[in-house]
């Protein structure tokens, strides 16, 4: 599962996405929402499914309520995340978070 948010980082997963296919390692897919979300309401259950997060860290990513969401959800249930760490991505620290609207 590629979590991203679409404008900072929308064509590298296109290209990463590309990437990891075209290796024999990878098996099955490679989801990208761009080209398997068909029902908004499923995606958090997409999350729940896969094996690996890779999380694409620009600067805006935890700034969007659904990448957020994806990243919740991977938590809770225990998947095992990667972080692609681009930059400018900063992790929020607890003053940010307690001021965050």
């Amino acid at each position: 599962f590629l979590c991203q948010h679409k404008v900072s980082a929308g064509s590298f997963a296109r290209l990463l996405k590309m990437r990891l296919k075209a290796t024999r390692r990878i098996i099955g897919d490679v989801w990208l929402d761009s080209d398997n979300l068909t029902d908004m309401s499923l995606l958090l259950l997409y999350v729940q499914q896969a094996k690996i997060c890779l999380a694409l860290c620009t600067e805006q990513l935890l700034l969007r309520p659904w990448c957020v969401g994806e990243l919740a959800t991977a938590y809770g249930h225990k998947t095992c995340t990667v972080l692609v760490v681009f930059p400018h991505f900063c992790f929020f620290d607890e003053r940010t978070i307690e001021t965050f609207d």
